[in-house]
């Protein structure tokens, strides 16, 4: 601290020393106080108005913004007052204002975490830069266009007068789609007719395919017209699709119909076409088989996320549906019915995996005598041979462990890890909790305690609850 109120001091010293050499008008003084109050305000944001602007325990980086924030500021106004191309006092004006307009849109952008406090410096600079270019009469891209999309926004909307201003909000606005590629659809007709629509309108489909489809339903729109014009074959793909009948229930395998390893064809036979019948069961399956390739792809080494995984009517979204929809609720309707065999006739077709993903997706609206019976169906379709440890394998643990709680709120765990040796599960179990100190969710802990104390006492593979405890403990 002493430090850095030694080097105020300094900063201080020279900006007296330059004062006594610059000698501003009174009639523009109101302008410069304007600007000295909004410097006031940012130093202000980090909770103190002490003449030291800073973001952390880092001198160094406080100095470079302080210096930035008061020197540097100091130094563009001077500018404005020396340049004799800014020739009239309005002009002078007008400049003292940007800067004044400068530092009170950082202020607001802060405040509103729509940029970091330690960008300021770069903003100063940025800004300075493009300002000269301005008095020039010429344009500023080239200095906004390595910039940070926050800075090269308040850099153009302060300079909204530059006679090549169109170009700047170009580079801003692809600045944006790519900081909020789920805004481009929202925002992109302005720019439907620049070369740059094309290949935003592809980061649109790779960020929020549903949104696309969303909007290619109607051609007549500037934004449908755009996306039907598109060559891209993922956008190309989500265009045909949106006009298919029944175009939701495609949606989840876009990225298979995509790559050729499905066909809105094959598809169509299980939903039916008015000659067919839709088959619940059929096409709840192709979801589960698209949901266990999906995930294995995920994992690495691949990490690939195929398109129309997740968000709105995606795969994961439509298997939760599907599953509830098809089986849960049936079951859970009947739950009065003491025939188990006609009570959970709607599961019967479901193989052990599927019956796994049942459980799993609808595990917030199961009955308890739902999930019980459905958890014994599963172990009878496993059969003699098959392990726990295998079917989790089977789908490349996806879910394992929203799973393994589902086990233990429900006193099946013990039945589970006993279809596997004790090696398997103690490994499973461990799996169970690995990283858990890594996460900041409390309900994790709490899952994961509790799965262990429905365990009984051996079997809880040398991980107590309170060594669990030990494990993550919150802050």
């Amino acid at each position: 601290m002493r430090i850095i109120l030694l080097y105020i001091i300094l900063l201080s010293g020279a900006s007296v020393a330059r004062a006594d050499t610059l000698s501003i008008p009174i009639n523009r003084m109101f302008f410069h106080d304007k600007i000295t109050a909004e410097q006031k305000l940012v130093d202000q944001l980090d909770g103190k108005a002490d003449g030291v602007f800073s973001v952390g325990t880092h001198e160094e980086i406080n100095q470079r913004l302080t210096d930035a924030l008061y020197r540097k500021v100091k130094d563009v106004t001077y500018w404005i007052e020396r340049n004799d191309s800014l020739a009239t006092n309005n002009e002078k004006v007008k400049y003292l204002n940007y800067v004044e307009q400068m530092l009170r849109q950082f202020r607001g952008l802060l405040k509103n975490h729509e940029i970091h406090a330690i960008d300021f410096a770069m903003l100063n600079q940025v800004f300075f830069d493009a300002l000269q270019l301005h008095a020039q009469g010429a344009s500023f891209t080239s200095v906004i266009t390595p910039a940070p999309f926050g800075i090269a926004k308040i850099v153009t909307e302060v300079l909204q007068d530059n006679a090549h201003i169109q170009a700047a909000r170009e580079v801003v606005y692809t600045k944006f789609c790519y900081a909020f590629p789920d805004k481009i659809l929202q925002t992109i007709r302005p720019f439907v007719n620049h070369p740059m629509a094309d290949s935003l309108i592809v980061l649109a489909a790779r960020s929020n395919p549903a949104q696309l489809y969303s909007y290619a339903q109607s051609r007549s729109t500037p934004e449908g017209a755009l996306i039907h014009r598109n060559t891209h074959p993922i956008v190309q793909g989500i265009a045909e699709l949106s006009h298919t009948p029944q175009a939701l229930f495609y949606f989840p395998f876009l990225d298979n119909i995509l790559t050729g390893k499905q066909t809105i064809e094959s598809i169509r036979n299980i939903l039916g076409d008015g000659y067919r019948k839709y088959d619940s069961v059929a096409y709840y399956k192709l979801l589960v088989q698209t949901e266990i390739e999906y995930y294995k792809r995920m994992a690495p080494p691949l990490k690939d996320t195929p398109v129309a995984m997740f968000g709105a009517n995606g795969l994961r979204d439509m298997l939760r549906k599907k599953s509830i929809e098809h089986f849960v609720t049936p079951i859970n309707e009947l739950h009065n019915v003491s025939n188990i065999q006609v009570r959970m006739k709607a599961i019967e077709p479901l193989t052990a995996h599927e019956l796994y993903y049942m459980m799993v997706m609808g595990e917030h609206e199961l009955y308890t005598s739902s999930y019980k019976h459905s958890f014994n169906r599963m172990l009878m379709q496993m059969g003699p041979k098959l392990r726990g440890d295998d079917l989790l394998k089977t789908v490349h643990f996806d879910q394992f462990k929203k799973f393994i709680k589902l086990a233990a709120g429900y006193n099946k765990l013990d039945t589970f890890l006993k279809t596997m040796p004790a090696t398997s599960a103690e490994l499973l179990m461990k799996a169970f909790v690995a990283n858990l100190d890594k996460t900041e969710n409390l309900e994790d802990a709490v899952d994961v305690a509790g799965s262990y104390a429905s365990t009984s006492p051996t079997n809880c593979y040398n991980l107590s609850c309170n060594t669990l405890m030990k494990i993550w403990t919150p802050s």
